[in-house]
């Protein structure tokens, strides 16, 4: 009983750690993606 209690929460703590990766890299490529229209935004009005 209490040997599967810490394998589920072994896996709940994997899955959390997972979907915050997730996440994060998620977060990262539209802040990535912002700052290149930023940048085409300032490209077209400077020519």
């Amino acid at each position: 009983m209490v040997i599967y209690y810490v394998k589920n929460l072994f896996c709940l703590s994997n899955a959390q750690g997972l979907s915050e990766k997730i996440t994060n890299s998620y977060l990262r490529s539209r802040q990535e993606f912002d700052k290149m229209q930023e940048d085409d935004i300032y490209f077209l009005e400077g020519s």
